[in-house]
């Protein structure tokens, strides 16, 4: 084994330990949880299924989905996910269907009302309920999947940079059991491959700049999956643009000189803009610019006006409704059902503590952070959170769950300064054992009790 490659022998020494076993655990309770809410949520009751299950069934009838009235809310986006969970379901023999749900009308005049109605938002006593929940169970589990692996390589991030066998679990158990995020993988929707794609872009910027410790050269494989990463982001959803800035300074500050720097940011954008070229040009033959910006808020003003009605200031905006809209959204919300301001105090209470542990020196020496892991981290984190307030600076739908896409870099930090603080290991999963709780709290009282 002293042949071994450092890393190698890391992992080999992990496998097998309480702590290993700890994060298959972890990962088995956010499966059960994801596929519990695919068998128990009726078709389209998560947020703009049906409209994401149009776009699937336009590619798998062999035609692309445009953005043209009557299209649905979600014409404007990338193909990526659509593609690929289409081949998933030709993979299994399923034609394309034409959605038709019926609205519960009652239930949703209670909800546009202020109350959280317990009933559901669409009809399921209709004839084609059955055919429909066949459809949507094979269409979901695909996100069930996509939500582990995110689990997994925030670990995986998280053992890069922490010789601690604890820490990764942590930092997998703060990702698994945000409440919200489950409910988000057991729906149809593009969130969850471009969160799974946040979560591999971390770990290849970790990578990159973890390097520096050994003064190793920056490696090609990082730098295109760094590039790959980026083109999947541009494929799949706009709301992950801006972790790119993130992945370009990981990889400049792999590089051990300027002229370095300079050639590996070069591959990395030949590589991004090789894999998204396709797309970019045809929304610039289409719609006169590479990400169709202008087009595709043209097309949501037509279709949901509501998005841009009566928008407050913009200062009342930026600093009083986004951040309510962090404060309560990135924990908790599935389509009517929310909690009480206070409930996520503890939430956001037990967060600060773990990122206040990041300015306390470690307990041993090879537990200091440097400083270029910290940044690439930050600006994953700070890329997350400024998607938010883009969003809701210039729309009314601005929702917290779009941070997602930066929820491994912040369990990384979160879990790295506890850490360091003076703790026993066990209180330091106070805030996944808090969120698992409230998870199964909201999948009974959300999903199991609603008629």
């Amino acid at each position: 084994m002293s042949g071994a490659p450092p890393g190698v022998s890391s992992r080999l020494r992990l496998a097998g330990t309480p702590a290993s076993w700890a994060l298959v655990v972890v990962i088995g309770i956010h499966v059960t949880l994801g596929v519990s809410l695919v068998i128990l949520k009726p078709p389209w009751e998560a947020p703009d299924e049906i409209d994401h299950v149009r776009n699937v069934q336009s590619i798998a009838a062999g035609d692309l989905y445009e953005m043209e009235a009557g299209s649905g809310l979600e014409a404007n986006q990338p193909p990526l996910y659509y593609a690929l969970l289409a081949g998933w379901q030709r993979a299994f023999g399923q034609s394309a269907i034409t959605p038709k749900p019926t609205p519960d009308r009652e239930c949703r005049f209670l909800g546009f009302a202020g109350f959280s109605p317990k009933c559901w938002i669409w009809r399921h006593d209709t004839p084609e309920d059955d055919r429909d929940r066949r459809l949507l169970l094979l269409l979901r589990l695909p996100g069930v999947a996509l939500s582990a692996a995110l689990v997994a390589v925030t670990a995986a991030t998280a053992r890069r940079i922490s010789s601690d066998p604890w820490t990764p679990v942590l930092a997998a158990a703060f990702v698994a059991f945000v409440p919200r995020l489950p409910f988000v993988a057991a729906g149809v929707t593009n969130d969850v491959l471009i969160n799974a794609l946040g979560g591999i872009g971390t770990y290849f910027a970790v990578s990159a700049v973890t390097r520096c410790d050994t003064k190793q050269a920056p490696t090609l494989v990082t730098t295109i999956g760094l590039g790959a990463v980026a083109a999947g982001l541009l494929l799949t959803k706009l709301t992950g643009v801006l972790l790119i800035p993130a992945f370009v300074v990981a990889v400049a500050l792999s590089a051990r000189t300027r002229r370095e720097a300079l050639r590996i940011t070069a591959i990395f954008a030949a590589v991004a803009l090789a894999l998204s070229s396709a797309w970019l040009a045809y929304n610039i033959s289409r719609h006169g610019d590479p990400l169709a910006l202008a087009a595709t808020e043209d097309y949501i003003r037509h279709e949901h006006p509501l998005d841009f009605a009566n928008l407050p200031p913009a200062p009342e905006r930026a600093f009083v409704l986004i951040p309510k809209e962090l404060w309560s959204g990135f924990w908790y919300q599935h389509q009517q059902f929310t909690w009480s301001r206070l409930t996520y105090l503890p939430f956001w209470a037990l967060t600060l503590v773990g990122m206040g542990g990041l300015f306390r020196r470690g307990r041993r020496p090879h537990r200091d952070l440097r400083w270029q892991t910290l940044l690439v981290l930050g600006l994953l984190v700070l890329g997350g959170l400024a998607t938010l307030w883009v969003i809701g600076l210039r729309t009314n739908a601005a929702q917290a769950r779009v941070v997602y896409t930066a929820l491994p870099a912040l369990g990384c930090l979160v879990a790295l300064g506890y850490e360091r603080l003076p703790l026993p290991t066990w209180p330091r999963f106070a805030l996944p054992a808090l969120g698992l709780a409230a998870t199964c709290i909201a999948l009974v009282n959300d999903v199991v009790s609603v008629s």
